[in-house]
């Protein structure tokens, strides 16, 4: 059965929505109990460190890339960010995605033996 030790769970965001980010991680932690879950939070960049939340749980990665209203700082973040996930496989949360139930690992894992049995590199639910 496949370990997710190699898999993160990767939210992304930006400068101007980190109250929004804070949200969806206060969910994601109330249904994802799991003791060894890799979260990071990618955003183009970050004004204060020292405010973002859920500090102990979360790594947050910045791709110091200027905001655009036509979000064009979307792909140069991700570019300059996702060299720094060192976990095979990544699940990709917007964020604005909110857990409404709990996060059934069994399942997850039948999932990520699939993909890693048919070397799958991109699956979408």
């Amino acid at each position: 059965m496949y370990d997710i030790d190699n898999l993160r769970f990767v939210f992304f965001t930006h400068q101007h929505n980190i109250h929004l980010v804070e949200l969806a991680l206060k969910y994601f932690f109330e249904f994802n109990t799991f003791e060894n879950i890799k979260i990071s939070v990618i955003s183009n960049t970050y004004s204060d460190y020292s405010t973002l939340p859920f500090q102990d749980k979360v790594e947050y990665l910045s791709g110091n890339v200027e905001f655009c209203s036509k979000g064009t700082h979307f792909s140069e973040t991700l570019k300059r960010t996702l060299p720094h996930v060192k976990e095979d496989y990544i699940f990709t949360f917007c964020d604005d995605y909110f857990f409404i139930a709990n996060t059934k690992f069994d399942e997850l894992k039948k999932v990520m033996n699939l993909i890693v049995k048919e070397d799958i590199h991109y699956f979408s639910f």
